[in-house]
């Protein structure tokens, strides 16, 4: 996780509604996060949502050069590709959801991949302002924190925990990534969803036998594979001009 080291805005009570159009924020650097993450190697960190872009001197996108460290055939480099991409971004927060109620936003610009001789190795994950907290998951957990009055960070509500990590993970990252891989290396999304069920599957599983997680193993697996979910019906708020106030449309489930 990148830190936020500080921020500044402008005053609403001086400068009115364009307060909100402007705001600054200072975070470490992500060099160092990502040579732990890729040691011995020198990594490349690239933003997540730049990977359907073509990488600088080439033709093919950058989610193509991912793969080029991995052996075999196009389609069997892809297909690893993905399999690491999962295996190193969905268990980590699926796993504070679960054991700490915390939901990460984790969608493509808050999300940086590192990458070392052709493979993915890592994240790195910022923007700590939009993240959701399940106050009985983290009493459960043995946290104590003080939120700010009237902070819309916290709540009693697992529905909405579920659904903003759900929202972040699922359809704003991994259907796009997914999308970019079948265009530029031919990789069927049926497969990588797929496997993205199976990873999220093996890691509840395994997680329940600790008797403290076992209920909550079982909701979120009944939330996650459903047949149908809730997504983020971001026009709609756009329209009503509260970008806070989440609404939601039901749509098929893809891991289902």
């Amino acid at each position: 996780v990148q830190a936020d080291l500080g921020g500044a805005g402008l005053r609403p009570d001086v400068h009115g509604d364009r307060a909100r159009q402007l705001g600054v924020l200072l975070r470490e650097p992500p060099d160092a996060l990502a040579r732990a993450i890729a040691a011995p190697d020198e990594p490349a960190i690239w933003v997540c949502a730049a990977l359907g872009e073509r990488a600088p001197g080439h033709d093919a996108p950058l989610i193509a050069a991912l793969a080029d460290g991995y052996p075999g055939a196009p389609a069997a480099r892809a297909e690893a590709m993905i399999g690491d991409y999962i295996e190193r971004l969905v268990p980590p927060l699926l796993r504070l959801l679960v054991a700490h109620g915390l939901a990460l936003e984790a969608h493509l610009q808050n999300c940086l991949v590192v990458s070392s001789a052709g493979r993915v190795r890592g994240f790195i994950i910022r923007d700590l302002g939009g993240v959701r907290v399940h106050r009985p998951r983290l009493r459960a957990a043995g946290h104590a924190i003080a939120f700010a009055p009237g902070s819309f960070i916290a709540t009693d509500s697992l529905d909405e925990v579920q659904r903003k990590l759900s929202h972040v993970l699922l359809h704003a990252h991994l259907t796009a990534v997914f999308a970019w891989a079948e265009r530029a290396l031919g990789l069927d999304p049926r497969v990588s969803w797929a496997r993205a069920r199976a990873v999220i599957a093996r890691a509840l599983a395994t997680w329940s036998r600790e008797p403290r997680l076992r209920e909550a193993c079982a909701r979120d697996r009944e939330f996650l594979l459903a047949p149908r979910c809730l997504a983020k019906a971001l026009f709609r708020m756009r329209l009503i001009d509260r970008s806070s106030e989440y609404r939601y449309t039901e749509v098929d489930n893809a891991l289902a």
